[in-house]
């Protein structure tokens, strides 16, 4: 085995290990939701803002710093601001539908990863991203809309078909996300947003897809409710 392919595979084992305690960490506020998964989400808020400055300090553009620095206070916001809202107020069950999108984010980031990986081929957007392929974003959102449609059958919430959509929707929304971090990291000049997160770098380099995924999700939980 070669070095590449030996030090390939302890960032990925690192990666795996890192995701697995974070999970273990989410999953009890999420699954109780009130006032803790709002603490978390406030948490979160604070630690993506921290993350926001840090990569300010490094920025090298024309543009004030101060621009960028205030429009990191709605953005690393956006946690505490709607996954609550998602959480506490949804039908069908909020508790499904935040899980539903952590799970349909992660989906999508893991299988791009191994799709660009194991097909490569044409880049997405070199001038973004050099690393991230079209196959890579293709594998993402197929692998997130079968898991979606799983998922709704699984939990008996939703249509496989309205599964299948919504994580369609989620999933090109945060891969949209993860596009606008990776411009921002390239404009500011860093290759992660922190080191907080051995083997993922920070918050913000995790949480930039679902970040955005959160908007759609939020509007279907309001046009449901105004329904209802």
């Amino acid at each position: 085995m070669t070095q590449s392919a030996e030090s390939g595979r302890s960032e990925l084992a690192l990666r795996v290990i890192t995701a697995l305690v974070l999970i273990a960490i989410v999953l009890p506020p999420i699954w109780i939701g009130g006032w803790l998964f709002t603490l978390m989400c406030a948490a979160l808020s604070l630690i993506l803002f921290y993350e926001w400055w840090h990569m300010i300090g490094n920025e090298r553009g024309g543009s004030s710093p101060t621009s960028w620095l205030l429009f990191g206070i709605p953005y690393s916001a956006i946690p505490v601001l709607l996954l609550p809202l998602i959480r506490d107020n949804a039908e069908p069950s909020g508790l499904f539908l935040v899980l539903f999108l952590f799970v349909v984010v992660a989906l999508t980031d893991v299988c791009a990863y191994f799709a660009g990986r194991s097909i490569g081929g044409p880049k997405l957007l070199p001038s973004v991203s050099p690393k991230k392929t079209r196959s890579g974003a293709m594998g993402g959102l197929i692998g997130a809309t079968i898991g979606g449609a799983l998922l709704a059958v699984a939990f008996g919430e939703l249509t496989a078909t309205t599964g299948a959509v919504m994580a369609a929707i989620l999933s090109v929304f945060s891969q949209v996300g993860d596009l606008a971090e990776s411009w921002m990291k390239r404009k500011f000049n860093v290759k992660d947003s922190s080191n907080l997160l051995p083997g993922h770098g920070g918050f913000l380099d995790r949480v930039d897809g679902l970040i955005v995924a959160a908007f759609p999700l939020v509007l279907y939980v309001l046009f449901t409710a105004n329904g209802s």
